[in-house]
């Protein structure tokens, strides 16, 4: 007797410390997830229920809200506060050029110093739906 396999149609999953991923989820919405950077609230309306979509909009958020912060501590200080605020903004462009490559290459990395702070929640599989 030969046994039948059932084509079963796997998707790619990936676990990381964030949440799942899965492979359909990050190809569908990695083009959207490059804006995150730039207006973080974009992936949260369009694709609420996408975990790629919240990984990269936190990033976003984190890294727009430590660049506020920072840039207003800065203007405080009146003999180098230029000069603190042209660094800053040189360090917000490189990480917004980081954090675009990695949505569009599908990486789940963190940006350096900032990604470890969640202020977005990664929901797990069983609330998505």
């Amino acid at each position: 007797m030969i046994k039948q396999r059932r084509a079963v149609k796997k998707t790619r999953e990936t676990a990381s410390y964030y949440g799942v991923f899965d492979e359909n989820d990050m190809k569908k919405t990695r083009y959207l997830c490059a804006f995150a950077y730039l207006i973080f609230f974009l992936p949260l309306v369009i694709s609420p229920r996408s975990n790629y979509a919240r990984f990269h909009a936190n990033q976003g958020f984190v890294l727009t809200a430590a660049f506020m912060l920072s840039t207003l501590l800065a203007i405080i200080i009146p003999a180098i506060g230029h000069y603190i605020v042209s660094a800053l903004t040189l360090a917000y462009i490189c990480l917004i050029i980081y954090g675009v490559n990695n949505a569009l290459s599908m990486r789940i990395r963190t940006l350096p110093l900032l990604g470890r702070i969640k202020l977005i929640r990664v929901k797990e599989v069983e609330e998505l739906y």
